[in-house]
C-alpha cells in the first residue's frame, strides 16, 4: 500500500457541517465584541474627516491592538470594524 492513503479511522462521528456553522458563529460573535471595543473610537476618527489610512495610523500610533493581538492596523481592518460596528 506504497503511496496510498488509508481512510481515518477513529475518533467520533462529526458532522462537519455543524462544525464549520458552529465556527463561523464564534467567529461572528468575537468580531462583533471586539467591534464593541474598539469601535467607538475608530467611528470617532473615521467621522473626524480622516481617511482609512490615516484611522489606521492612529490606532497603530496609540498602541490598540488588533482583533488578533497585532501591533499594526491597516486600512482594510479599519473598514471590517467599521463594517461590524454598523
Amino acid at each position: 500500500m506504497a503511496g496510498q492513503m488509508r481512510p481515518y479511522r477513529g475518533g467520533p462521528a462529526v458532522n462537519q457541517a455543524e462544525g464549520v456553522k458552529a465556527a463561523s458563529a464564534a467567529r461572528r460573535k468575537a468580531a462583533r465584541g471586539f467591534a464593541e471595543d474598539v469601535g467607538p473610537l475608530v467611528q470617532e476618527l473615521a467621522s473626524g474627516g480622516l481617511s482609512l489610512r490615516q484611522v489606521a495610523a492612529r490606532l497603530t500610533e496609540q498602541g490598540i491592538r488588533t482583533a488578533r493581538g497585532g501591533t499594526v492596523w491597516t486600512a482594510a481592518g479599519v473598514s471590517r470594524v467599521l463594517a461590524v460596528s454598523d
